[in-house]
């Protein structure tokens, strides 16, 4: 939402965008009108005043009312809810920003218990029957995988696998990279054992 000045012959009208904007008596304009007032932006202060009171009162109560919507949309309030009181809605403000907070850290404790899980899962496969050793060259306790190959193998032969290229092998770090449920079905439905059968 915007409000427009009136060209005063000399300089051009300006827009001023009402986001973020709020309104309040002015001090500067105060001996020339009662309804002197300024709109304050993120970036700059407009003092206004009107000749006529009333003229002034309507402007004011009008800019105060696109304010109040913005916010209000803002909050997702209605914009028939009876809220008139600045404080009440930086309360309401408030309140928004805290229940999107919540909501993200649930959103982020899921994101990692559902990783954790995944984790779980990836370390518990790892450590079944060959998957204990290097599908190339029987290493122990290999902490790297193909994820395109479904198989397990230490660090030495993971650089083969990366040198074939990722069009052949995928390489993942057990420890270090984050694996999808994809990559981590891919290990568990293939593994070292049924891999050496095949090849």
């Amino acid at each position: 939402a915007v409000v427009s000045t009136q060209s005063t012959g000399e300089d051009p009208p300006v827009r001023i965008s009402l986001y973020c904007a709020a309104l309040k008596p002015s001090l500067t304009f105060r001996a020339k009108s009662k309804t002197a007032f300024e709109i304050i932006t993120v970036s700059q202060t407009y003092a206004f005043y009107s000749e006529n009171d009333q003229e002034g009162q309507d402007w004011s109560n009008q800019i105060n009312e696109v304010c109040r919507s913005i916010i209000m949309k803002e909050i997702g309030a209605e914009k028939s809810a009876a809220v008139t009181d600045i404080h009440e809605l930086d309360t309401l403000l408030q309140d928004k920003r805290k229940s999107e907070m919540k909501e993200q850290q649930e959103r982020d404790k899921d994101r990692k218990d559902k990783e954790s899980s995944q984790r779980a899962l990836l370390l518990s496969i790892q450590k079944l029957g060959e998957n204990r050793f290097c599908v190339d060259c029987g290493a122990e306790d290999p902490e790297w995988a193909s994820v395109s190959l479904g198989v397990f193998v230490c660090i030495d032969c993971s650089g083969v696998h990366r040198n074939m290229g990722v069009h052949v092998s995928i390489v993942r770090s057990v420890l270090l990279d984050h694996w999808d449920s994809n990559q981590i079905s891919a290990v568990q439905q293939i593994g070292n054992k049924r891999a050496n059968e095949y090849w």
